[in-house]
């Protein structure tokens, strides 16, 4: 199973969030208000949620 279904086979089965960070959002912000709700609710030790962050990377293509 590739990596990303497994991910995705996680997520519904563990019933999470899955966050999609906006372009130029601070990560860590994002986490911090995340956990402020997960502890509110009164909850422990659990994956709170799963971050998909699109980074940009610098390819070299090749064309015929």
């Amino acid at each position: 199973m590739p990596a990303a279904a497994a991910i995705k086979d996680f997520v519904a089965q563990e019933r999470l969030e899955l966050v999609r960070f906006g372009k130029r959002e601070r990560k860590n912000d994002v986490i911090q208000r995340q956990l402020r709700r997960f502890k509110k609710a009164g909850k422990t030790e659990r994956v709170v949620f799963v971050g998909v962050a699109q980074e940009k990377a610098r390819v070299r293509r090749t064309t015929r």
